[in-house]
């Protein structure tokens, strides 16, 4: 069986971290992660290393922030493969304004935090699907959630035991 798409995830979070890492690779993602912008760079910009498939990048980072990484990806590298990169940023600044600028910078789509990971996973095929490199084959999408009851399915609450 060959190893899914490559998602190189970048949040300076361990916590953020590790549950997108296990959200993902259960998903059948392989995941490269990093804590910095800077380490990301120099991860995406290391000769001979292939790039990731999607990157999965914060807003607020040490160093070298989510959107200034987008932006010198999208619009100062020379590398083609990397200026195409789909690139999710998630973030919890989520204002119309900051939605925007994530955009602007060249992001491919927006996630605000806090998400579900069901979301994360929508967005992420998503993306891999609409621009699929040429070692790319998409995976199938995610699961379907059962769904939320409503408040008409839902019995009358009793107030007595």
């Amino acid at each position: 069986m060959r190893p899914g798409p490559t998602i190189l995830v970048v949040d300076d979070s361990l916590v953020c971290r590790t549950v997108l890492r296990v959200a993902l690779s259960r998903a059948g993602y392989q995941v490269q992660t990093c804590s910095d912008g800077l380490s990301a760079l120099s991860a995406l910009t290391s000769p001979g290393a292939p790039p990731p498939d999607l990157l999965l990048l914060d807003w607020l980072l040490p160093h070298l922030s989510g959107l200034q990484l987008t932006y010198l990806l999208r619009h100062q590298t020379r590398s083609p493969q990397l200026s195409r990169l789909p690139i999710l940023m998630l973030s919890c600044r989520h204002s119309t304004l900051d939605r925007l600028k994530a955009r602007l910078a060249g992001a491919s789509a927006f996630l605000a935090k806090p998400f579900t990971i069901a979301d994360l996973l929508t967005i992420v095929h998503n993306l891999l699907s609409s621009s699929p490199g040429p070692h790319l084959t998409p995976l199938p999408p995610p699961p379907a959630l059962p769904p939320v009851p409503t408040a008409q399915s839902l019995p009358p609450p009793s107030f007595f035991p």
